[in-house]
């Protein structure tokens, strides 16, 4: 169940503000055209060099750049080419896009996306937030070198690479959200599609910048019990990780028990059911929220009968919302009304990471 946070610092870096816009090697119409995290954006190139401002700026690139962004709170989306980012101090939010990047995030509590391509991430000093993506990266912490993802160093986290959405709330936002008790929740399946749509997390993360995984660890189970429904978080005993196109058996049904059993159809997990007593299966997933992982919420359901085998469609579609009350992860919802409010996550092509921001106001913007 969601539970309230402590109330928000007022210390919290401030909202994220959009400075008055200001082109570098960009036209007035590429300006016009462009968001990042579904803000406006500020500066805009397609190569060069690109100069910050020191206050908060918002840059987007269209192609090769090297951009010192200096002081601020800044946003920054790369191009799908190789670039060289240096945020500077600040609290800051950097996705490299495809590409090979070198990513540099300077003082302050900094969030560096590598995304695809072998990309080089160094927080610099304070408690950054890592996560190269797709490809062979060099991640940077301190005064430390190390290859790969999931070593943690004090101060910094480094995420498990996955399809993600980068969201930005401002300051007005969170505070409104946490005094009205409002939180953020994912589903796996589409806001418009018919039938129910478990909640994979829901919570309040009381940060302006926030790394939500789309598709975390895919479990199956095996349950003897027929009240287990979509929605109802399960123990993480009771799973074994499982992965699209993999067969299982179910060998037990007294103390269920899954064993692999070789290659399937695409996108589908099957279950074998080797006993001759029906039994309950499905898939789960479990959700990580910047940089903490809960445990697997059932997103399917099925029978699997004696000695048949039981079909399951990994599902592929991920919608974000803003919920008016707190939601348990694993709540099953009947249906979510598209609005401002409800955001089908897409990604850029060639991309893992989805951007958008979030305002009371307005609701979710993406691009």
């Amino acid at each position: 169940m969601t539970t309230r946070r402590l109330p928000l610092a007022l210390a919290v870096a401030a909202a994220v503000g959009v400075a008055a816009a200001t082109a570098t090697s960009a036209s007035a119409g590429l300006l016009a055209q462009r968001t990042c995290h579904g803000l406006p954006v500020t500066i805009a190139a397609s190569k060069g060099e690109v100069q910050g401002t020191p206050r908060a700026d918002v840059i987007a690139l269209t192609g090769p750049a090297r951009v010192d962004a200096g002081a601020g709170n800044d946003i920054i989306c790369g191009s799908p080419k190789a670039d060289v980012i240096a945020a500077g101090p600040g609290n800051d939010v950097v996705v490299g896009g495809a590409g090979a990047d070198h990513l540099a995030g300077g003082a302050g509590r900094d969030r560096l996306y590598g995304d695809r391509g072998g990309d080089h991430l160094a927080g610099g000093p304070g408690a950054d937030f890592l996560m190269g993506g797709r490809g062979r990266d060099t991640v940077v912490r301190g005064a430390e070198r190390s290859r790969g993802h999931n070593e943690q160093q004090a101060g910094d986290v480094v995420a498990p690479d996955t399809r993600s959405i980068s969201l930005v709330v401002d300051m007005q936002t969170l505070q409104t959200m946490y005094m009205a008790n409002m939180s953020f929740g994912t589903v796996m399946g589409s806001a418009t599609a018919p039938g129910t749509l478990p909640v994979v997390w829901s919570g309040f993360q009381p940060f302006e910048s926030n790394m939500i995984g789309l598709d975390g660890q895919l479990a199956a189970y095996a349950s003897a019990s027929p009240e287990l429904m979509p929605g109802i978080t399960i123990q993480p005993t009771t799973t074994v990780n499982a992965s699209p196109g993999q067969m299982f058996n179910l060998v037990s049904t007294g103390m269920p028990q899954l064993q692999a059993a070789g290659v399937g159809a695409p996108n589908v997990v099957g279950v074998m059911n080797t006993t001759a007593d029906p039994a309950l299966v499905g898939l789960a997933r479990s959700a990580w929220v910047n940089g903490q992982s809960g445990w697997p919420s059932p997103i399917t359901a099925s029978t699997a009968w004696g000695d048949m085998v039981a079909q399951m469609q990994v599902p592929t579609q991920a919608t974000l919302f803003v919920a008016s009350q707190p939601l348990m992860s694993g709540q099953v919802m009947s249906s979510l009304t598209a609005g401002p409010n409800v955001l089908a996550v897409r990604s850029t092509p060639g991309t893992d990471t989805a951007t958008a921001s979030f305002n009371i106001n307005t609701g979710f913007s993406q691009g």
